[in-house]
Formats: structure tokens, C-alpha cells, sequence
């Protein structure tokens, strides 16, 4: 699996502080990309690549909010306790 852009790693690292396996979780891209004080496309576009990967799952949408989920199936995780400890090191991003 190739490597991941700054961005995607950076999107991806505030998504793992508020996204699990299991449940889909609705999350606002444009405040995300506020926190992150990154354009808007550019978190549009990273979680798209993020989702072609496989890395995440999207799910319905909570009025203007798409929801996502971790993918813990992906090839990138190599275990779910990947994903914890990469939780852990992710700052929290409300």
C-alpha cells in the first residue's frame, strides 16, 4: 500500500482521535479542517483518498455532516490495536 500524504496523515490522525470500527460517527469536514487550519478541499479530498484506500468507511449523513468509520478490515491496520495506539498519539480534536 503506498504511503500516505502529509495531509492524509495529518486528517487521519484527527480522525482516529474521534472515529472506532465499529459504529459509523458523524463529522463536520469544515470545522475538522478549521482545527487542523487546513483548506476545506484539501480534508475533502484527503478523507476521499483515505476511503479509496480503504482505509476508511463512509456511512449516511447526519444533515450536512457525512459519517465515517474506521476501517479495521484495511490492510493498513495491521491489528486494531494499530489503531489504538495511533489513538494515543493523535491529539484530540472535538
Amino acid at each position: 500500500m503506498p504511503e500516505l500524504t502529509g495531509q492524509e496523515q495529518k486528517v487521519l490522525n484527527a480522525l482516529v482521535s474521534l472515529l472506532n470500527a465499529e459504529t459509523f460517527v458523524p463529522v463536520q469536514q469544515a470545522n475538522l479542517a478549521r482545527r487542523l487550519r487546513v483548506h476545506k478541499a484539501g480534508v475533502f479530498s484527503a478523507i476521499e483518498r483515505l476511503i479509496e484506500r480503504g482505509i476508511l468507511e463512509r456511512g449516511r449523513r447526519f444533515g450536512h455532516s457525512a459519517s465515517f468509520r474506521l476501517n479495521g478490515n484495511s490492510p493498513y491496520w495491521s491489528d486494531i490495536s494499530a489503531i489504538e495506539r495511533l489513538k494515543q498519539a493523535a491529539p484530540n480534536v472535538p
